[in-house]
């Protein structure tokens, strides 16, 4: 929590907010590490979606 009022108060909420909302992310990779879950082609194509949107918000 503190680094995510920390984040707001440097940056703007609009990048900060979906930056954080990204913890599906996360959640996928350690899931397929630790958990042994099977990579899927939705999957994959989430995982793309979530990084081009995370591009294409700090883009700029």
């Amino acid at each position: 929590m503190f680094t995510y009022f920390s984040l707001l108060k440097a940056k703007n909420a609009s990048q900060i907010v979906p930056l954080t909302s990204t913890y599906p992310l996360v959640a996928t990779f350690l899931a397929i590490i630790f958990l042994k879950e099977e990579l899927t082609l939705f999957k994959i194509l989430g995982t793309i979606f979530i990084v081009v949107g995370i591009y294409l918000l700090f883009k700029s």
